[in-house]
C-alpha cells in the first residue's frame, strides 16, 4: 500500500474502517439466515406451545441486534417467562440466540432431539455465505467512492 498526500491517507483510513465496519455488519447479515432460518424450523418441528421460544431467537453483533426486539416479542407472548440475558460478541462477530431458557433441552434432548438451530447452520451455508459477501462488497465499495455504507 502507498500513500501519497492527506487524501490518499485519508481515503485508506476510510477503506480500513470500512473493512472493520463491514465483519460486524456481515456476520450480522448471516446471523438474521440463521435466526429466521431457525424460526421456520420451529415451528416445522411443532415445537410452540405459547410462542415464547419461537419469538426468542434474535440475532446480537458488536454493532446491530434483534435482541430488544425479540425479548418484548417473547415476553409478550408468554409474560411468566423471561429472557436469558444479552449476549456481548466480540468486533466482527455476530450471536443467534435462542432466549428460552428451555430451549437447550428441546434442542439437544437425548431421547427425542430436535436441533433447529443446529439445522438452520447446516442447511444455509450457502445463504449466509452470500449475505455475508453481499454486506463486505457494499461496504468496501461505498468506502472505496468516500461514502459510508451502514448495511
Amino acid at each position: 500500500m502507498s500513500i501519497s498526500g492527506i487524501n490518499s491517507l485519508k481515503a485508506k483510513l476510510r477503506t480500513l474502517k470500512a473493512v472493520s465496519n463491514a465483519t460486524s455488519l456481515a456476520a450480522y447479515a448471516g446471523g438474521l439466515v440463521v435466526e429466521g432460518a431457525a424460526k421456520v424450523n420451529i415451528r416445522e418441528e411443532d415445537l410452540i406451545d405459547t410462542g415464547f421460544m419461537v419469538n426468542s431467537v434474535c440475532t446480537v453483533s458488536d454493532k446491530k441486534g434483534t435482541y430488544y426486539k425479540a425479548k418484548a416479542a417473547a415476553e409478550a407472548k408468554n409474560p411468566k417467562e423471561s429472557m436469558l440475558p444479552a449476549p456481548n460478541p466480540k468486533l466482527g462477530e455476530a450471536v443467534v440466540m435462542v432466549g428460552a431458557e428451555y430451549a437447550g433441552i428441546l434442542h439437544n434432548n437425548n431421547t427425542n432431539p430436535h436441533p433447529f438451530l443446529r439445522k438452520a447452520v447446516d442447511e444455509n451455508e450457502k445463504q449466509v455465505l452470500e449475505a455475508v459477501s453481499n454486506v463486505i462488497e457494499k461496504q468496501v465499495k461505498a468506502a472505496v467512492k468516500g461514502g459510508v455504507f451502514r448495511g
